[in-house]
């Protein structure tokens, strides 16, 4: 999973548990029973940011994920559900970029993610990867995404401070 292979509902069922299931041995191993060990990993002077009525860095650890491109609706059901019931609080997707037409297929593809996030009380994080899409990813999305690849990209960091919305820089 991951590389932009087709899979099944199952195969994301797996892959959720997975990691969920991995999530709380890592937590267990470092911080024991620690209810509140997340605070720990946030350094003092970062302030916490408030995305709708989840608090980031106020003392718990929300999962941000989702699917590598948003596909069908098919797989934003399975997704978003998934999420929902390990309240992941966010999730993160990617659009395919088509080339020909692409405005129409991203605003259906976006359509698509606030329809699941809203469904399933998520926030939505959306990727991007240039500042073509800027206007229609805000109106669409809770937060953005830069990818590692654009972290560097100065221009279309500086049109994302204008932005309304909380952006998360994706590093390696």
């Amino acid at each position: 999973l991951g590389g932009g292979e087709a899979c099944s509902s199952a195969d994301v069922q797996r892959m959720v548990t997975r990691l969920y299931e991995q999530y709380q041995r890592e937590k267990q191993r470092i911080f024991g029973d620690n209810k509140r060990f997340s605070q720990r990993m946030v350094p003092e002077r970062i302030a916490p940011v408030r995305i709708g009525s989840r608090l980031i860095g106020g003392g718990e650890l929300w999962w941000i994920a989702g699917p590598s491109h948003v596909q069908s609706p098919e797989q934003m059901v399975t997704i978003g559900a998934a999420l929902a019931r390990y309240d992941a609080g966010f999730m993160r997707a990617r659009f395919h970029d088509q080339g020909v037409g692409a405005g129409e297929y991203l605003t259906q593809q976006l359509r698509l993610a606030r329809a699941t996030a809203t469904r399933y009380s998520l926030k939505l994080v959306s990727e991007i990867r240039d500042c073509e899409h800027l206007k229609l990813l805000v109106e669409s999305s809770d937060m953005l995404e830069v990818a590692p690849i654009q972290s560097n990209n100065l221009s279309q960091l500086r049109e994302l401070s204008y932005a309304a919305r909380t952006v998360v820089l994706h590093r390696n």
